[in-house]
């Protein structure tokens, strides 16, 4: 009797903590027609004032009109935590002026089974009939399915950016977009109005007009008073801990669609989807950004993902820089954030990465030791930042650049996703299975960072798209100073491995270092690699068309060093463990730089003198050791440091066996040539 008094006791209090509400109970119809957005907030408010775990759900599969709210967002969850909202498949349909959730410092939310689209649609479609260069115009004709949209140009709404239509022609994959800055959108001439054709007038910036084609060309035009007015997302996830989205799918959004910033623990999204209504002959989605993910410690996931249809970039993930102000006589550092919008923290602990512009290298990372002036976002201008770090580092000056190596997202992974709109990855990211048909560029600058090293590209689909004409995938540093780009005097990415996958567009690598292309498979005729300034690159088992790359002149070099640091293996060579895309470091945690080694011996380094020297060949002779401790001896005539193999003549070095079958053709050392031995040919 005890026992069973337990039990029922426990059964209880989790029935009591555990609630769930029905949006129906508090008014909501569901209709399509009615304004449900005050039967909603009372089924939040109601929510906020319970204690334990709570689920609102919605009446299956019905249509939720929402139009007059308190404040910007239907749902606004901020501070609330254990919530689960569930849609049971209905769709939201949003009034221009609303957004629809904002998590804001909230714990353990859980969004799933629902649709979002807006009505009015932020913009109307059609098709090019008409161009004039000359006076700066397009003549567009509306689909019918399109309402047609008000005639004027941008409001001038202080919270206006970018006001600008999109132009779609055809490409190799997809659709590919091009902004046309819009200064006015103005009647036809007479009799036009039965044929719903609207004149778009160009703006200044607009320069590309041979990409018109009359009757061929597709619009994208702007809504007026809907279409390019932030600041705030559809979606807000800011500084919460524990967030996931499940099958979500969002078909319009007047700005960015989904904004992940400052947040914590885990934060997942399955099955959502940024994307033209389907069923409908929609081009646009969001036209800004579809994901834009800004200084996140969580692990971010995204799995079985959709993105397409979106104006700007399918996903943005970067963290914000900061320029360093000043180098304290107390030893700290003052920092202000370059572009003041969602201010970067810097708590105690953290790793920072400075940067000098002028002189193209990184001078080194620093744990933090404590942080004086955050305040969050906000505010008017980024707030000076004072940080004392756990050493000096040399050469720091003001104007260097710095960034929050632990809060740039470093856990992020997006698996079996697939993206028709360039991607700017400017962190630590495992992409994997997932068909990209854009461009994917990592990169970082001085507005957004940092610099992404620790990436991984497996058993993708990289094809040509969407922000490029001819480069799938590109590699680079784009520092500026005064507006005037800074090349990097020294690779500044690091550790890049991409495996299995197929690629068609031209892959283009700038200032990397230990780099491994593993058993990809480059399209013939507009696939090809490139390197600039790129150290230790090592090939294995990719292909070129119909043909296994074995030669180096089957690469595009840039320049010397790089031709000279690269290494092609023979398929039956045993890949070095730091090529190995699934070793622990990868498969466990972004969070540290991964451990490089080599299966047979180590980077070594030099008993007596420097081993590479600036341009990247030896110095003077020294006496070096393998892994195993066999001494041999590097002479700068006869031995090249590729980073994965010495390139010697015998007989003057004993080297691992394990290595024996290594061939390459010729080398290139201090400006002489040196043909390689055949090193199956070698009995060791």
């Amino acid at each position: 009797m005890t026992r069973l008094l337990f039990v029922s006791i426990i059964l209880s209090s989790f029935s009591l903590s555990a609630q769930t509400f029905y949006a129906r109970d508090f008014g909501a119809k569901g209709d399509g027609t009615t304004d449900d957005g005050p039967a909603i907030q009372k089924a939040i408010n109601a929510i906020s004032l319970a204690n334990g775990q709570k689920t609102l759900v919605f009446d299956p599969a019905r249509n939720y009109y929402i139009k007059n709210i308190n404040g910007t967002y239907l749902f606004n969850l901020k501070e609330m935590s254990d919530i689960t909202v569930d849609g049971e498949n209905a769709v939201f349909l949003l009034a221009g002026n609303v957004r629809f959730i904002c998590l804001e410092s909230s714990e353990n939310m859980t969004i799933q089974n629902l649709s979002v689209d807006y009505r009015p649609l932020p913009f109307a479609e059609g098709i090019v009939i008409a161009k004039n260069k000359h006076e700066r115009y397009l003549d567009v004709k509306i689909n019918d399915d399109f309402e047609m949209p008000p005639l004027g140009g941008p409001t001038h709404n202080p919270n206006e950016q970018a006001y600008f239509a999109m132009l779609w022609n055809k490409g190799p994959y997809a659709l590919l977009g091009t902004h046309y800055w819009v200064e006015n959108i103005i009647k036809a001439k007479s009799d036009n109005a039965a044929q719903r054709i609207v004149r778009v007038v160009a703006g200044a910036n607009f320069t590309d007009w041979k990409i018109i084609q009359p009757h061929v060309t597709k619009i994208s035009i702007p809504v007026r008073g809907i279409a390019h007015i932030g600041p705030n997302e559809v979606v807000r996830i800011m500084e919460c801990e524990d967030v996931y989205f499940n099958n979500i799918n969002i078909w319009s959004a007047p700005w960015f669609a989904i904004g992940v910033t400052r947040n914590r623990g885990n934060v997942e999204f399955k099955n959502v989807n940024i994307c033209p209504k389907p069923g409908t002959d929609r081009i646009t989605s969001s036209w800004r950004d579809g994901f834009h993910v800004s200084s996140n410690y969580a692990r971010l996931l995204w799995e079985n993902c959709l993105i397409k249809g979106t104006n700007d970039d399918a996903f943005n993930i970067s963290s914000f820089a900061s320029s360093v102000l000043s180098v304290n006589a107390d030893e700290s550092i003052t920092i202000k954030q370059n572009y003041p919008l969602n201010i970067v923290p810097y708590e105690v602990g953290d790793i920072v990465k400075i940067y000098d512009v002028l002189n193209g290298r990184f001078l080194g990372e620093a744990k933090v030791k404590s942080s004086k002036g955050f305040v969050q976002t906000g505010v008017p201008k980024a707030p000076e930042i004072r940080l004392v770090l756990d050493r000096p580092i040399e050469d720091i000056h003001a104007g260097c650049q710095l960034w929050n190596e632990s809060s740039a997202n470093p856990k992020t992974t997006l698996f079996h996703c697939e993206i028709y709109n360039s991607c700017r990855f400017q962190s630590a990211i495992i992409i994997d299975s997932c068909e990209i048909k854009a461009l994917s560029w990592f990169y970082g600058d001085n507005t957004e960072g940092p610099i992404p090293s620790n990436i991984l590209i497996k058993n993708s689909k990289l094809f040509l798209g969407r922000g490029n004409p001819t480069s799938v995938v590109v590699f680079s540093g784009n520092m500026t100073s005064n507006g005037v780009l800074i090349a990097p005097k020294e690779p500044v990415i690091s550790n890049v491995v991409l495996e299995n996958n197929v690629i068609d567009g031209a892959l283009r690598i700038a200032y990397a270092d230990n780099v491994s292309l593993l058993g990809n498979k480059f399209l013939l005729p507009r696939s090809g690699i490139f390197l600039k300034d790129t150290r230790h690159v090592s090939l294995k088992g990719n292909s070129l068309g119909a043909k296994k790359i074995s030669a180096l002149s089957q690469l595009h070099f840039m320049d010397d060093s790089s031709a000279a640091s690269t290494v092609i293996w023979p398929d039956n060579h045993n890949d070095p463990s730091w090529a190995q895309p699934d070793n622990t470091d990868i498969k466990k945690s972004r969070n540290a730089y991964y451990t490089w080694g080599m299966s047979d011996f180590d980077r070594v380094k030099p008993r007596q003198k420097r081993f590479l020297t600036d341009d990247g060949f030896l110095g003077n002779g020294c006496l070096q050791k393998d892994r195993g401790g066999n001494d041999y001896l590097v002479n700068k005539d006869s031995i090249r440091y590729y980073g994965m193999a010495k390139w010697r003549q015998p007989p003057l070095w004993r080297v691992p066996k394990s290595i024996h079958d290594i061939s390459m053709s010729l080398i290139k050392v201090d400006n002489r040539n040196f043909q390689a031995p055949n090193w199956g040919s070698i009995k060791w």
